[in-house]
């Protein structure tokens, strides 16, 4: 979930041990009392569905194939519960049943889970799996989570493979929960806990130190994180069955809270995905809020473009807007693009055509605007996508399509790329 990678994923809080009985925060007492939440970092925004494994482990999403209910499982394990993510990065996400029973493992429906794979034969009494994109590849995979020696999570791949010790002494109802809070594409985990308040720990973005989300919250309350309003970034909401399984997340459209089901089922949970796959071109262009890292995300996974969306490849396409210089004057514009004099809506500085645009100068670069029941970032993501898929630019979209593990590397890799074709760019690789 980037930034992040096109709606990718949604990023979970694991699996419940022994019962469901308390939605969502994950206590490790008897192994795990509680449910999962789950976290979204996606190009979304994301949405959150309800689950449920009474009368079979199933869940109901707002939105996608799935809206109206899916029934994942009809014969569910004891300790079966959902995690979500985007398992093959075709940028919506779907759901995975996890149990413990027979090693810690999860089933999904698509991407290297499909049929089934064993994490952790033999998992400790509290071992949980979170969903993330820990490389910024554009698909999730999972973690095993312990509190056993402290509070440590061992993801599939990315910088902590092999295992990092997130706190030594972790507060009894301590719980991990994922998200990309700085958008830089990668997924990093932080934790939560109840004592002294609902409040979040993460080691970057607005929780890095620290924040206390509910002061007083309900007994019952946790965290799902998610990609509310579609910037790339991920906040969290406060989630409460007290008088109606409810969720209050920190922006978007449900900023204020939601009502989800006002007579929720005793084991009733929330999760948090772009269910509908929004991902490219889409979003932050219907939202009219596209930022730098946004409108990277989403141009590596234009149609024609179809480049994964890494931290390496997001770094260098953002290296390639500041150069050229444009984007500043949709409406709304974000404070990111305070280094750009515009054109509006357009990074790349394409002079290609589009329904209401004027020139900006003498190249004939174009400026967009809000136009024929479409935003400014619309035309503006159409144009420059448009324009990189036209047939001139395979050189651009192969470097992008097979990028280098590092930022730099990859930066001076694009930035060759693009001075080789008739895009019409000077060298900039000195500023990698």
């Amino acid at each position: 979930m980037n930034a992040s990678a096109r709606n990718r994923r949604t990023v979970g809080l694991g699996a419940a041990a022994l019962s469901l009985t308390v939605a969502g925060f994950g206590l490790f007492a008897v192994g795990l009392t509680a449910g999962p939440a789950s976290a979204a970092a996606g190009g979304g925004p994301d949405q959150v569905a309800w689950a449920t494994a009474g009368g079979g482990l199933q869940y109901h999403p707002p939105a996608g194939p799935d809206a109206g209910g899916k029934m994942v499982d009809a014969s569910p394990k004891s300790d079966e519960v959902l995690i979500a993510g985007d398992w093959d990065g075709d940028g919506r996400d779907t759901v995975a049943w996890v149990t413990r029973q027979g090693g810690l493992q999860i089933h999904a429906s698509d991407g290297p889970y499909a049929g089934g794979k064993v994490i952790h034969a033999t998992p400790n009494a509290d071992e949980v799996l979170v969903a993330g994109d820990w490389n910024g590849d554009g698909k999730d995979t999972v973690a095993w989570v312990t509190r056993s020696g402290g509070l440590q999570f061992h993801p599939a791949d990315g910088p902590d493979t092999g295992g990092r010790m997130v706190d030594a002494s972790p507060k009894s109802d301590e719980v991990l929960v994922a998200g990309d809070w700085n958008g830089d594409g990668k997924d990093t985990v932080a934790w939560v806990t109840r004592q002294g308040g609902l409040q979040i720990h993460a080691s970057d973005g607005p929780y890095a130190g620290g924040k206390v989300i509910h002061a007083t919250p309900n007994a019952d309350e946790v965290l799902v994180a998610g990609d509310w309003n579609g910037d790339g970034k991920d906040t969290v909401a406060w989630v409460t069955r007290v008088g109606g399984l409810q969720y209050h997340p920190a922006d978007g459209p449900d900023a204020g809270g939601k009502m989800i089901d006002s007579s929720p089922k005793a084991d009733e949970y929330l999760l948090s995905g772009d269910w509908a796959g929004g991902g490219a071109p889409g979003d932050c262009t219907v939202s009219n809020s596209c930022t730098p890292t946004t409108f990277a995300n989403q141009l590596l996974a234009y149609p024609g473009v179809a480049a994964p969306v890494t931290a390496a490849n997001v770094y260098a396409v953002k290296i390639w807007e500041r150069f050229e210089g444009g984007g500043k004057g949709c409406p709304n514009s974000s404070s990111e693009w305070s280094y750009s004099p515009g054109p509006a809506g357009n990074p790349l500085n394409t002079n290609r055509t589009e329904p209401g645009s004027t020139t900006w100068n003498s190249d004939g670069v174009k400026i967009y605007r809000d136009y024929d029941g479409h935003t400014c970032w619309y035309w503006g993501m159409k144009a420059n996508g448009d324009a990189l898929t036209n047939g001139l630019y395979g050189g651009i979209i192969s470097v992008l399509r097979s990028p280098a593990g590092d930022n730099y590397t990859q930066c001076v890799r694009v930035a060759q790329a693009v001075v080789s074709t008739r895009w019409g760019t000077t060298s900039y690789a000195g500023l990698c």
